[in-house]
């Protein structure tokens, strides 16, 4: 593997462990908001714009750093799972059913992140598609 594709698989893992991060320090800012201040939710709602789009530039560094595989799919997935972020935080009242899916739907993106960085890691280290 070029020296240059080892950085990139370097990159791609570690976009995938910040953004695992990222989804944790979101959780946990939901939870101030519930249970020790409202105020809080202007800090939810904001922090998410600083890694909404850190799954879409890991799954564009898969092609240059050539990690195919899972690690690709799942980036993209992540991505997607972010979009129906904002549909069922903005769905409310009109669908309160889909709307509840949004804690679930963060629980499976933390998973779904830790994977693409267990994946990603192996790809960097081992010079694999992954």
């Amino acid at each position: 593997m070029s020296e240059g594709n080892r950085y990139v698989r370097l990159a791609v893992f570690l976009l995938a462990v910040l953004f695992a991060l990222c989804v944790a320090a979101q959780t946990y800012l939901a939870g101030m908001a519930v249970l020790v201040d409202a105020a809080h939710w202007k800090d939810h709602t904001s922090f998410v714009h600083v890694f909404e789009f850190v799954p879409a530039a890991a799954f564009i560094l898969t092609f240059f750093g050539r990690v195919g595989g899972a690690v690709r799919w799942y980036s993209l997935a992540l991505f997607v799972l972010v979009m129906l972020q904002y549909m069922t935080a903005h769905i409310g009242a009109d669908a309160p059913y889909v709307s509840a899916l949004h804690p679930v739907i963060a629980v499976a993106m933390f998973w779904l992140a830790a994977a693409t960085a267990m994946r990603a890691y192996r790809a960097w280290r081992r010079g694999s598609r992954a």
